[in-house]
């Protein structure tokens, strides 16, 4: 896959700002964000890709407001279409695609309220080939509400405080016992908001700063749904021992499957 890269980036105020591992950091994700510009953010890999430990907090505040972070802890480049592909129509077949995948991030709302609110000549990227901009880019702030701003004052209303340093959404706070369980999430509220008092670190989210350091750093691992039962023979979705499958007969025992050859009445005749 290729994928266009604006020559000026380097002359860019806010790009030259960057330390040389946060500048190798932002290619990394131009590189590794899916056809939309949604990344996983998965940190450990990109560390041990990097070969360097990168405050990935810090660089999302470093970009020109070029990253919004999801409920979900993925990392949205919210301007990659845009320099990618142009304003995405519905009617341009070859934009469908990109379409339906901002769909099903849940952010096509998102992309075309963000035009709504911006015309195409002050996306991130068309800014970008204006030289000596820093500052028409600070004045045209002042004049236009950014996404990403936007994003963050709906999600400050909502939250409430879980510790005296500690701000959360309930859906936040939901997501967290989800994935680590209770008593993890309330021991890494707990390491949070310790360090945050003793240290006066004051973050943006602290939700994303729980996902991005402190649930490892409390060594806690990520809650797994067990995995669904399924008959051997046709595959289909089976409950505990004992139970008989739905569809063709099997039943589950607690060595797995056995045949429904094996199932037989009083007069020696298979059950089907």
């Amino acid at each position: 896959m290729k994928r266009s890269i604006d020559t000026r980036l380097w002359q860019k105020p806010w790009f030259m700002r960057l330390s040389p591992t946060e500048k190798l950091a932002w290619m990394y994700l131009l590189s590794n964000c899916d056809d939309v510009g949604v990344w996983d953010a998965n940190t450990m890999l990109a560390d041990f890709m990097l070969g360097d430990e990168i405050d990935w907090l810090a660089l999302s505040e470093n970009c020109n407001d070029n990253i919004v972070i999801l409920d979900n802890g993925k990392w949205w480049i919210r301007d990659f279409c845009d320099f990618q592909y142009g304003k995405l129509k519905t009617n341009y077949k070859t934009h469908k695609p990109y379409i339906a995948l901002l769909k099903q991030h849940d952010l096509y709302e998102a992309y075309t309220k963000n035009h709504s609110m911006y015309d195409e000549k002050h996306t991130m990227y068309d800014s970008q080939h204006r030289s000596n901009d820093e500052n028409h880019r600070s004045n045209e702030k002042k004049d236009t509400i950014s996404l990403s701003s936007s994003y963050s004052l709906d999600i400050e209303k909502e939250k409430k405080e879980f510790a005296e340093y500690i701000k959360l959404t309930e859906k936040q706070y939901s997501n967290l016992v989800e994935r680590y369980g209770e008593k993890n999430t309330k021991k890494a509220i707990e390491k949070l908001n310790n360090y945050k008092a003793y240290k006066g670190k004051k973050y943006k989210s602290d939700y994303h700063a729980l996902l991005n350091w402190v649930f490892d750093a409390i060594g806690a691992q990520e809650q797994r749904a067990p995995p669904q039962r399924k008959c051997k023979k046709c595959g289909a979705g089976m409950g505990t021992a004992g139970e008989f499958c739905a569809k063709c007969g099997w039943e589950w025992t607690d060595d797995g499957a056995r045949a429904d050859s094996d199932r037989i009445d009083d007069t020696g005749q298979q059950i089907f």
